[in-house]
């Protein structure tokens, strides 16, 4: 008798404790269940400063990979999953991807380049074409005089190249002076000044060094680098 009533009060304390344990499960699950946070945006933020905003939250963190990115500096996100906003438990872990910064290259030496080649150059090295200024110079038409960053420094993937480029020499016209009855060193003189190149025609004369000729004739319009024809006399 004893032990029928021993039997029955264990297996009814057996049940009442797995009703306990039944209980205490559903009332986790659900406290679990309720306790959700919206997902911060982590985008571009320090990698130090997304751990401190997602353990507030009771958030995970964890760096999937690393990459370059030529706008959001080195140990900042540059992407997250899941996504801002999207609604998670607490405890879940959020992925990102950290930037590395922006990759650098080499700047190559564009200096005396066609700018055809130059911009052809400049993109196959990574780097963007920024601002063209030109000017007149004594080397070819459209040849590059200067770049800015210097040849051989170091700079971002995607930095802009400035560059200055060649119009071609600039015109510069004179007036023929009047060089007839002149002795040809001062006349010579006189047009070396002017940049223009001389050609001497010998003629008989009194006075052995004298110009009594010249073409183009005076007031005519001659420019930088033209010839002239001069008539000196010889004995």
């Amino acid at each position: 008798m004893f032990f029928r009533q021993l039997l029955r009060a264990l297996l009814y304390s057996g049940i009442f404790f797995v009703i306990i344990v039944a209980t205490a499960f559903v009332t986790m699950e659900f406290l679990t269940k309720g306790k959700t946070v919206s997902v911060p945006d982590l985008m571009n933020k320090q990698i130090v400063e997304a751990g401190g905003i997602l353990k507030d939250l009771r958030l995970k963190f964890s760096i999937e990979g690393e990459e370059f990115h030529p706008a959001i500096r080195k140990d900042h996100i540059i992407s997250q999953n899941p996504v801002a906003g999207a609604v998670i438990k607490e405890g879940r872990s959020i992925s990102v991807i950290v930037s590395k910064g922006a990759q650098e290259v080499t700047v190559p030496r564009l200096e005396m380049e066609h700018l055809r080649k130059a911009e052809k150059t400049i993109r196959e090295n990574g780097l963007d074409i920024g601002s063209i200024a030109r000017a007149n110079s004594s080397v070819g038409k459209d040849i590059v005089i200067a770049q800015y960053p210097q040849p051989g420094s170091v700079t971002d993937r995607g930095e802009k190249v400035e560059l200055l480029i060649s119009s071609g020499s600039q015109d510069v016209w004179f007036k023929t002076p009047f060089l007839s009855g002149k002795m040809i060193e001062e006349a010579s003189a006189i047009l070396e000044r002017m940049g223009i190149e001389i050609t001497i025609v010998l003629a008989k004369g009194e006075e052995p060094g004298r110009i009594i000729g010249q073409k183009p004739k005076t007031g005519f319009p001659i420019r930088k680098g033209d010839g002239i024809e001069l008539t000196v006399t010889e004995k």
